[in-house]
């Protein structure tokens, strides 16, 4: 079987606690990377946030990123 490749990686959905913990940083430091921002949205998607608090954290984030307050950080 061996080693699961990046895109393997990519399906992955992060545990509801992963996604509270980026939630939490990104909100701290106005930053996100590119994997964090797809995790979130992937979450989404998958509808793996259920409560309705964490949902409109994970939008919160979306809006911020789209105006400009949380930057997407390339390091």
């Amino acid at each position: 079987m061996g080693q699961p490749n990046r895109s393997d990686k990519m399906r992955e959905v992060p545990s509801n606690n992963h996604i509270m913990a980026i939630v939490e940083q990104a909100l701290a430091s106005q930053q996100v990377t590119p994997q964090q921002y797809f995790q979130l949205m992937t979450a989404m998607l998958a509808d793996r946030v259920t409560l309705p608090e964490q949902r409109s954290q994970i939008n919160r984030i979306f809006d911020e990123v789209k105006l400009g307050r949380i930057e997407i950080v390339y390091w």
